[in-house]
């Protein structure tokens, strides 16, 4: 489904994140249906700065944070404590690799959200 479009002369997307989401709630509030709970987006949105504003504006957005290349695996989430001096980048994709993420992500895959 298709619920919002933009174009824009931009080589790259990454800093589209905020006005596509923007025109997306635009046509759910038009539509009489409430704001997302949830937005997953592909690496190609990942920057610091689209992290940072979903953790200001208190939405909880996962952000893929990198590719990978043919037939690697995803690594196994780290243990313990996140580092102090960690970048939103390097916690998004700490988050990312989560037990609890990963089955939150691939549920709404396959439902098709």
């Amino acid at each position: 489904m298709i619920l919002a479009d933009y174009v824009t002369q931009a080589p790259s997307v990454i800093n589209q994140l905020l006005v596509i989401l923007e025109r997306i709630n635009l046509v759910l509030a038009a539509s009489g249906l409430g704001q997302p709970k949830r937005t997953l987006a592909d690496a190609g949105y990942c920057s610091t700065a689209n992290i940072d504003q979903a953790a200001d504006h208190d939405h909880d957005r996962a952000v893929a944070t990198g590719r990978l290349k043919q037939l690697e695996r995803v690594p196994d989430a780290p243990r313990g404590r996140i580092p102090n001096k960690a970048t939103s980048r390097e916690r998004m994709a700490r988050r990312l690799r989560t037990i609890q993420e990963q089955t939150i992500i691939s549920s709404a895959l396959i439902a098709g959200v």
